[in-house]
């Protein structure tokens, strides 16, 4: 019986370079050989410092557009009327769930 390949574990498409430069580790190894430098695929050296450095600003960027962004507690319905978001407030109380008339 062959196989379908649906639960294969290769990606579709291969991440960029900068991929491996940002989340991947220093490159130490366990033999203690040096590892070898990160190339794109024309074949020059990536300065994975810059890469990282990109990839912290980029992130502080968005952390803070969320801290200067304020979440919405109402939101309108398609009718226009203006209804209370849940769990956007977390000082308020829970709603009461709904009871049985039996």
């Amino acid at each position: 019986r062959g196989h379908d390949g649906n639960g294969a574990a290769i990606a579709v498409k291969a991440p960029q370079v900068d991929y491996w430069a940002v989340n991947a580790g220093d490159g130490a190894r366990l033999d203690g050989k040096k590892p070898s430098v990160l190339k794109d695929k024309e074949g020059n050296e990536i300065d994975i410092r810059i890469l990282r450095a990109e990839a912290a600003a980029k992130r502080l960027e968005a952390m803070n557009a969320k801290m200067k962004m304020p979440e919405a507690t109402t939101g309108i319905t398609v009718s226009g009327k203006t209804v209370p978001i849940e769990g956007a407030d977390s000082t308020s109380k829970p709603s009461p769930g709904l009871k049985s008339k039996r």
